[in-house]
């Protein structure tokens, strides 16, 4: 019993020592996660500029000169011209985005996603 209440001491010590060390390795995680967020935004952006420049058919030589696939080019062209800048949740990820854009009322259910923290 006593060597139990031990190591579940020394069990919660490490923890507590690699306490600071998690949080920032989540800090970090979640700096990738919005910088992966914004460089797909910023992905849709471009295809964007590109169809406005260029044309519709321009998109699919574009997927093949950034080696980026075509479908994948276009959902991220899509949403981007869905919501344009003043419409964005910049506190919601741009995968809340997609989810919410075929439903009946996108901007309702993002400000919902928001007020619940869903992730």
């Amino acid at each position: 019993m006593e060597n139990e209440k031990e190591a579940m001491k020394s069990k919660q010590k490490l923890i507590q020592i690699e306490d600071q060390e998690y949080k920032e390795k989540v800090k970090e995680y979640k700096q990738i996660q919005k910088n992966q967020d914004n460089n797909q935004w910023r992905k849709g952006d471009l295809a964007c500029e590109v169809k406005i420049k260029w044309g519709e058919g321009s998109i699919q030589k574009y997927s093949k000169d950034v080696r980026e696939e075509y479908d994948t080019l276009r959902k991220y062209r899509e949403v981007s011209e869905f919501y344009k800048f003043e419409k964005r949740f910049s506190n919601l990820s741009w995968m809340h985005h997609l989810i919410a854009k075929p439903t009946d009322d996108p901007i309702k259910w993002l400000k919902k996603a928001e007020e619940k923290n869903w992730s």
